[in-house]
């Protein structure tokens, strides 16, 4: 299985999270990272941007989205 991560994030501002994708052997997922999430593993501050703690974070993040996948989650891949 081949994973691969773009470097694509954005806030998405309707569900507080942060959005990037992941391919998987070559098909486009999404992963969506919650601000509460962010806040409890990573320490994010509520008014700090969220995309950049994604960024100090991105190998953890990318490691708990690998081990979603290979758990057999299908769809978007969640972490809240």
């Amino acid at each position: 299985m081949e994973i691969e991560f773009p470097n694509r994030s954005r806030y998405d501002l309707s569900d507080d999270a942060v959005v990037f994708p992941v391919l998987v052997d070559g098909a486009e997922r999404r992963c969506k990272v919650f601000r509460a999430h962010l806040q409890e593993r990573y320490g994010a501050a509520a008014a700090m941007d969220l995309v950049g703690v994604l960024e100090d974070n991105r190998f953890y993040i990318q490691g708990e989205v690998i081990a979603r996948i290979k758990a057999g989650v299908q769809g978007t891949i969640m972490l809240h």
